[in-house]
């Protein structure tokens, strides 16, 4: 049984899933960006569905999907495959989710370890207080 399969036997069995849940299920394909990806699809499909008292919890929906992008930044990056962080930079373009400090973190290190340095730097001294890492992602992945 995959990663998948378990998490909708899990949605049929009526247990809860929860952001918890799908880090560690986007975290279980650490050598598989493309799977992290996937994982996070099946997410936001599942988050419409989380009861109020976990959406409360954690800020709103928005926090969520922002946490659980990050993680497969986190996933993505660690590979240097700058091309699915691309993609999820996209996601968060789509969203209207701005991105945080850890996902500008995660950029660096997709670039860097892409072997891409001059960007990662160009990147990393943009958000020196000027407010514009966000414009800047946003530039480079559109």
């Amino acid at each position: 049984m995959n990663i998948v399969e378990l998490i909708r036997e899990m949605k049929g069995k009526g247990i809860d899933r929860d952001p918890i849940t799908f880090r560690n299920a986007i975290l279980s394909c650490l050598s598989n960006g493309k799977g992290a990806i996937h994982l996070l699809d099946v997410a936001f499909q599942d988050i419409e569905t989380f009861n109020s008292s976990v959406i409360s919890k954690w800020g709103s929906i928005r926090d969520i999907k922002t946490y659980l992008i990050n993680m497969a930044l986190f996933v993505c990056a660690r590979k240097g495959d700058i091309t699915l962080v691309a993609k999820l930079f996209q996601y968060m373009n789509e969203d209207s989710i701005h991105a945080d400090k850890v996902a500008m973190y995660h950029l660096i290190v997709a670039l860097s370890s892409s072997g891409n340095c001059v960007d990662s730097m160009w990147v990393l001294n943009s958000m020196k207080g000027d407010g514009i890492a966000n414009a800047i992602a946003l530039i480079i992945f559109t």
